[in-house]
């Protein structure tokens, strides 16, 4: 599940920035989704965008709270009513980290 459901999340989210000043922009910040090793730096990435850095982080919080609720719904559809959307999200949570 936790390939797909992260998946069907970012798609999720990339159709929401659905101009193309807009999706520039998601272009701009969807290395900081999935997160990593070998990440930008904030100020180079809101240099390439021409935006202020506080700007920049500020777009970034909102993408990375539309895509918790995207990955909540997805998995709460995933699992069905009877079990536990939380500790599923902390399995997930743990399984993406030590991937990395």
């Amino acid at each position: 599940m936790g390939r797909f459901t992260g998946v069907a999340c970012f798609g999720s989210v990339r159709r929401e920035f659905g101009s193309a000043s807009k999706q520039r922009l998601f272009d701009g910040l969807k290395p900081f989704l999935s997160g990593g090793v070998g990440l930008p730096a904030h100020e180079e990435v809101a240099a390439r965008l021409a935006m202020l850095v506080e700007t920049l982080r500020s777009h970034l919080s909102r993408l990375r709270t539309r895509y918790r609720v995207f990955l909540r719904e997805e998995v709460a559809r995933t699992i069905g009513p009877a079990d536990d959307v939380d500790e599923e999200l902390r399995y997930l949570r743990g399984v993406m980290t030590a991937a990395l």
